[in-house]
Order: C-alpha cells, then sequence, then structure tokens
C-alpha cells in the first residue's frame, strides 16, 4: 500500500512536470509562430511598397508630360480624361504625418470619405503613386473594362480612354503605321489604416472604431486603388500587411547639377542641356515632406521605414524596445505585450530618376 502511494505521488510529480514542459514549449511554439507571422506581413509590405514605387512613372513610351502647377487630386474618379491627363506629370507625390500623434494632412477632400480620422493611423504618411499596366491590351486582344481608365500613348503624344467594353481606338506610333499600346491607368493610395477588419465588414472597407477586428483594432497598411467593376468607377480599399503601426517615407531629390554644360531653362532652373530635365538621376538631399508638385518631381528615390508590430500580443512578454522609423525618429517603450520589428528599404524611382541620367 505504502509503495503504491509512494509510486503515484512520483507519478504526479512527473506527469505535472511533464505538463509544465508541455505549456511552456507551447507557448514558445505559438510565440515564434507570431513572430514569423509579424516578420512575414512585414517584409511582405515593404516588398509591396517598394515594388510598386519601381515602376512608378512608367507610361509605356510616353515621357512628354509637364509637371503640373499643384499636386493631382489622387482621389479624382470623374469623367474629365483631362484631369487624369495632367496628374500624370507628378507620378509620386506624398502626405506627411508631422509626428507620431498627428494624423497625416493637407490631401484633398475627395479623400476624406476613405482618409477620414477613425480610417487613418496617426503618424503614418500616405503615399500616392501612378503607373501604367505593364500589359498591352491590345496586343492581349483585350476589350477595355466599361468605366476603367486607360493610357493610350506613344513616344510623344498620349490620351486617356474611358473604357467603353470594347476594343481601343487606334493611335499611330511615331512611324505612323502601327497601333500604340493601350494600359490600364493605376493610381495607387498607400496609408496606414486603425484596423485590419471593420467591425461590420462593410463594403467600403472603413474602420469605424474600437470594436474593429472583434474588439482589438489591427493596425493595417491598406492601398486605395482606382478601379471598376464594369459599371462604376470608383475607390477601393485592399488590405496589404496586419500589423503595420508607422509607415514614413524619406523622399530622395535630385535638386544638383553636376553638368558643365548646364543650360537654364523658362523658369530659370539649370538643367542638362542632354536629358533637357535638371539633376543627373542620383538624390543630392532626402526630405521628409515636400509640399509642392515642383519639389516632388524631383523625387528619384524613397527611403522607407516601417514599424510592424504583431496582431496578437505575447504572453509573459512587455515591450521595453525602441525602434527608429526614419525621419519619425526613434519609438517606444511602448510598454504593452506586442513584439515589434523594425523594417527598412531603399528605393530607387527607376523611370523617373532613369529620365535624368546622362546618355
Amino acid at each position: 500500500m505504502i509503495e503504491m502511494l509512494i509510486a503515484t505521488v512520483i507519478g504526479v510529480i512527473v506527469l505535472s512536470g511533464l505538463t509544465a514542459m508541455y505549456v511552456v514549449a507551447s507557448n514558445k511554439q505559438r510565440d515564434f509562430s507570431k513572430q514569423a507571422q509579424q516578420y512575414e506581413n512585414g517584409r511582405y509590405g515593404i516588398e509591396i511598397l517598394a515594388k510598386d514605387l519601381q515602376l512608378a512613372g512608367f507610361y509605356g513610351y510616353y515621357s512628354s508630360y509637364t509637371t503640373p502647377t499643384s499636386l493631382p487630386d489622387p482621389c479624382y474618379a470623374d469623367t474629365d480624361t483631362a484631369t487624369y491627363l495632367a496628374a500624370l506629370g507628378n507620378p509620386v507625390y506624398g502626405y506627411n504625418a508631422a509626428d507620431k500623434d498627428t494624423r497625416a494632412t493637407g490631401f484633398p477632400v475627395s479623400c476624406g470619405t476613405w482618409l477620414n480620422d477613425d480610417n487613418l493611423q496617426p503618424g503614418s504618411d500616405i503615399i500616392v503613386l501612378q503607373r501604367a499596366d505593364t500589359t498591352d491590351i491590345r496586343a492581349a486582344g483585350t476589350n477595355t473594362l466599361a468605366e476603367d481608365i486607360y493610357l493610350h500613348a506613344n513616344a510623344f503624344s498620349g490620351a486617356i480612354q474611358i473604357g467603353d467594353g470594347n476594343a481601343p481606338p487606334t493611335l499611330l506610333n511615331v512611324k505612323g503605321s502601327t497601333a500604340s499600346p493601350v494600359r490600364k491607368l493605376h493610381v495607387h493610395v498607400y496609408f496606414v489604416a486603425p484596423c485590419s477588419i471593420p467591425a461590420d465588414d462593410n463594403a467600403t472597407g472603413l474602420c469605424t472604431g474600437n470594436s474593429d477586428d472583434d474588439g482589438r483594432p489591427i493596425p493595417t497598411l491598406k492601398r486605395l486603388e482606382l478601379t471598376s467593376d464594369g459599371t462604376t468607377r470608383t475607390m477601393r480599399i485592399v488590405p496589404i500587411a496586419e500589423g503595420v503601426e508607422y509607415l514614413r517615407i524619406d523622399w530622395g531629390l535630385d535638386t544638383g547639377n553636376p553638368f558643365r554644360d548646364a543650360t537654364v531653362n523658362s523658369s530659370g532652373q539649370q538643367i542638362n542641356s542632354a536629358t533637357r530635365l535638371p539633376g543627373d538621376g542620383t538624390p543630392d538631399s532626402y526630405a521628409s515632406n515636400p509640399a509642392t508638385a515642383a519639389q516632388f518631381a524631383n523625387a528619384v528615390a524613397a527611403r522607407i521605414s516601417m514599424l510592424v508590430r504583431n496582431p496578437e500580443i505575447s504572453f509573459h512578454f512587455t515591450d521595453k524596445g525602441q525602434y527608429t522609423v526614419g525621419s519619425l525618429g526613434t519609438l517606444g517603450p511602448f510598454n504593452d505585450g506586442y513584439r515589434r520589428h523594425a523594417f527598412a528599404a531603399d528605393v530607387r524611382l527607376t523611370n523617373l530618376s532613369g529620365r535624368r541620367e546622362n546618355p
């Protein structure tokens, strides 16, 4: 009897130890899984944004656009084709958040439907880019989608077409014999929203408050896109990466002119006589808050900084770390249970810098 009691006690002790080991191992595994998700979300988010920026300003053969006098309206979705064509002169631009507690400002009121206080995370910049699709729908034998926006251009002239569901009209190339490409025009507005899935899972994708994401809002990198469903043209919100808390972009500006054969244009600006553009395609300085169309026209590079947290808390963990997020500065400690990681990438705006390189 005594031996059985001793054996039982020993068994209970061993079982308790094994259970404790299992719980610890299970928690560690769960934590590793959360960290892997965090790294993957951050890597994916910065990769999507970087690749899109590399394509910014791609308009096929067309490069004869001029810089507008003011920044375009990134949320314009009406029928004036001249507005879309003029906007091509600013392939990249953005709106700056002054500090970690302030929302980005300066965007047009037309964006207020999507970029309102409930749907915009404080401390994150807004990035706008425009480009044409790399696929020529004429070459692919594809009809236009009704109400979608297309760029129809050769090297010296461009036209905006609103899709009607039929094959695109013919615009001859510079040789006057072959039809020029027709490409869908993309307008992408990147921003950070305070939630991933709105409380009512509404069709617009707008965050509404603390009840989003089942009461635990997850800040998320999202993209506002100009699109059509074949009937109506509008802006649509597309989630990109969960857990992105802060997004900062510092623009590399090419404002110098090292060429000895520089000339002065009608605006009094020194330009390279070979390219007819200022600079040499290399950034001379970085700025977090260019404000005018002319300043953004000199952007040839972008330095992306992103702070990403895990969508779920890690038990028995307190974040005491500090993180540098570009010109936003050092953030933290947050003293909560979320693990974080800072991501950064330097991106060359290939289509914009390449046009300034000396032939």
